[in-house]
């Protein structure tokens, strides 16, 4: 190689190199300048916005409280930049004091007239949180203030107050059996803890005194944490990525987008052309823009174009017979027939069209109407249920083992005293929140509600030879755990003894539970202590008993006896004395969930604010949640 040709090489690799380096500043500097942009909007927003629904809920109550600022645009960019600061990571570090001083949340009043409660429909109060569950839901769906890609986000940081104004009310034994109610669910979206979550790995919930006196601990400052487990546990997957920054190589034509640009502009739409300059833009209001990619300083994919969709998953009984686009619905919505709506997240909805406008389209699911947000719907179908295969063979009748369930006789003697329960031997065949769906012997299909159910007896239909070789052995448990067996002489035998620890993790009374664990976590921590996690049978043991009580202190409900607010506020283990099951258990129900592992190795939830022995919730993959914990057991 000539003198020449080597110098030709070394300068072209400089400059390679330096050219490199400045695409490196650049970038630093455009994702520099988009945090200072996210942080302004938080120091400019206000601390708590009210939409109108919550402004006229609180002035009923004489809470005149008056924003700063009551433009919702302006609250919107604030609670969209917490969001977005906490998923920053390090980078954002200079964000915390300003999240933490101005605390950015906004609240929202749903409001429900004249429900009626009544019989069969469990207690009064379990029957009142599923309207709380529902409102949330529902605010997420229908994009009250960000849509549901952003706030999807940060639903574990929404909390829920319910209040209520009886219309019409009756009493029997100490216990609402009917009412006619107005319910007002009041839901608080704390942005400022969700960011700061993100941000600094610490969860001190909705108490912004607590952050600030974290902060001043730390002397203002901290050490952040990377994308580090408990950050990826506590995060929400979804579909939508977020992209930022004025690289747009990953943007997709067609895809559905929201921009920010240099000039402090904002907007939503579709990305109709994009070539090595400049980018064409349609607004969701119909407008177009072309403008150069240098001055995008943000951008999140909304939807993808819908030929990119993957179709939608239906429960197997029904199959989709052609898809739309919201425009088409809009024009000529279909007559008759069902619809299936798939929103960002990859939950699908099937019901029948009540009304669409030009931002919501409205379900009918089983008789209440569902808004969906516009830019949240990921795809709708029609849909068509499938035949099912009808045969004229004689049902197949079940050989056992069986299970026993009495029941509360609903006839009365002539003095009006209730006559003897009524007794069904058949198969459980799925145990929901508020009932139990029985099949008697002769194939009949029967459904129970809890509050009817007096007593009942299970029959495992798999012992196994080596699960009844383990109960034969004698087990002693160490300190700190209770023996769950059932006494000598008595009939229905789980196949099973086991060592379960008295109070949850980290089993110490008056010590709060560890809370924000993933299931793998709660393994690890329960083999390092030669143990492991309960299953879901063994969990339902320990709590109802050989009764198979309800709940762990008997079959009736006491609001005063478990913590029923573990999702806001979690206490001391052993805190409440009468929380306690008949095998010396403390607070299998409220407080904080449990993991649990089901019959096929997969992680579960049970325990928890108003759950019974018997409720067992998905695991949702077995990712950490605030108020996810656990305890241990121990066999041979």
């Amino acid at each position: 190689m000539t003198p020449g040709l080597l110098r030709m090489r070394i300068l072209s690799k400089t400059f390679l190199a330096a050219m490199l380096t400045l695409c490196i500043v650049q970038r630093s500097s455009a994702e520099t300048e988009e945090i200072r942009r996210l942080i302004e909007h938080v120091r400019t927003g206000p601390s708590l916005y009210r939409t109108p629904e919550a402004i006229a809920y609180f002035a009923r109550k004489g809470n005149d409280f008056t924003p700063s600022s009551q433009d919702r645009e302006e609250a919107i960019r604030s609670l969209r930049a917490a969001i977005i600061l906490g998923e920053k990571g390090a980078r954002a570090e200079n964000a915390i004091e300003v999240l933490i001083n101005k605390f950015p949340r906004a609240q929202h009043v749903v409001v429900l007239r004249s429900e009626t409660f009544g019989p069969g429909e469990g207690s009064f109060e379990d029957w009142l949180q599923t309207y709380a569950l529902s409102a949330k839901n529902k605010f997420l769906l229908s994009s009250v203030l960000l849509e549901y890609a952003m706030a999807s986000r940060c639903e574990d940081f929404i909390d829920i107050t319910l209040d209520k104004e009886f219309v019409d009310k009756s009493v029997s034994g100490g216990r609402i059996t009917g009412a006619v109610v107005d319910v007002y669910v009041v839901l608080t979206f704390n942005a400022a803890s969700c960011g700061l979550n993100r941000l600094t790995g610490q969860d001190f919930g909705m108490d912004q005194m607590a952050w600030r006196s974290w902060f001043t601990r730390q002397g203002g400052s901290f050490v952040p944490v990377s994308t580090s487990a408990s950050q990826r546990s506590t995060s929400t997957t979804t579909s939508v990525p977020l992209a930022s920054g004025t690289d747009l190589d990953d943007v997709v034509l067609k895809g559905r987008y929201r921009m920010v640009l240099a000039t402090g502009d904002e907007m939503v739409g579709t990305v109709e052309g994009l070539d090595d300059t400049s980018v064409v833009f349609e607004t969701t209001d119909g407008r177009g823009y072309k403008f150069n990619k240098g001055l995008v300083v943000e951008h999140e994919l909304i939807a993808l174009p819908e030929k990119m969709q993957a179709p939608a998953e239906t429960d197997g009984r029904y199959a989709e017979s052609r898809i739309y686009t919201f425009s088409q619905i809009r024009r000529n919505p279909p007559a008759g027939g069902k619809l299936s709506v798939r929103v960002l997240s990859g939950k699908e909805f099937i019901g029948n069209l009540a009304s669409i406008d030009d931002q919501y389209l409205r379900l009918s699911i089983d008789g209440s109407e569902v808004p969906f947000g516009k830019d949240a719907i990921a795809q709708i179908a029609s849909v068509v249920e499938k035949k099912q295969p009808t045969t004229s063979a004689a049902p197949k009748k079940d050989n056992g083992p069986f299970d026993t369930l009495f029941v509360k006789n609903p006839e009365t003697d002539e003095y009006g005293k209730p006559l003897e329960d009524l007794i069904f031997v058949g198969t459980i065949l799925e145990e929901q929140s508020r009932t139990v769906v029985f099949r008697t012997r002769d194939g009949q299909k029967k459904t129970f509600s809890y509050e009817d159910i007096k007593r009942r007896i299970s029959h495992r239909k798999k012992e196994g030879f080596d699960a009844i070789e383990k109960y034969g052995k004698p087990l002693f448990c160490p300190d700190g755990m209770a023996l769950v067996d059932v006494p000598p002489g008595k009939k229905g035998r789980p196949f099973f003894k086991v060592c379960i620890d008295k109070y949850e993790y980290p089993n110490t009374k008056g010590t709060v539970p560890k809370g924000n664990v993933s299931y793998q976590e709660a393994q690890e921590l329960c083999e390092s202590q030669g143990k492991r996690l309960c299953t879901t049978d063994e969990w339902k043991w320990a709590c109802s008993g050989l009764e198979e009580y309800q709940y762990p202190y008997g079959e009736s409900f006491n609001e005063n006896y478990c913590n029923g607010e573990g999702n806001r506020r979690l206490e001391s283990s052993g805190n409440r004395s009468k929380c306690l099951s008949k095998f010396g258990v403390y607070d299998m129900m409220g407080n904080i969930f449990e993991w649990v592992t089901d019959q096929d190795g997969k992680p579960m939830l049970m325990g928890g604010p108003l759950s019974k022995c018997h409720t067992i919730s998905p695991g949702v993959g077995g990712s950490a949640k605030p108020i996810t914990g656990f305890r241990c057991c121990k066999s041979n």
